[in-house]
């Protein structure tokens, strides 16, 4: 595999749907990921309306609340930030074997 330092081509993200092959080479270190300033503008967009709303309502699901059956448990504001990282972290527990490098890149590129 080409270390990443080799890799001259980016895939943009965000602007169109990924296909398998932009996939492979994302994960075998052929092509490097790339997000476009308009992208990185809707992000940040969104997440100041997600400020906004939290500033205004104070409660939002899944961000100040639990999921599921546990929406009416309240997320303490300095635990906030952590609950998306906890949320992948249950999902992902007992789904079978370890991913491998390639594996990782693949899944976090989609």
């Amino acid at each position: 595999m080409a270390g990443r330092a080799d890799v001259t081509e980016s895939i943009e993200l965000g602007q169109a749907d990924l296909n398998i092959a932009g996939v492979w080479r994302l994960a075998y270190g052929q092509a490097a990921p790339a997000i476009p300033k308009d992208v990185l503008g809707r992000v940040g967009r969104s997440a100041a309306h997600v400020d906004n709303m939290l500033a205004r309502d104070g409660v939002i699901y899944g961000v100040t609340t639990g999921y599921g059956d546990s929406v009416t448990r309240g997320v303490p504001a300095e635990l906030v930030p952590e609950l998306p990282l906890h949320l992948s972290r249950f999902h992902g527990c007992g789904m079978g074997r370890m991913l491998s490098p390639v594996d990782t890149r693949a899944w976090s590129s989609t």
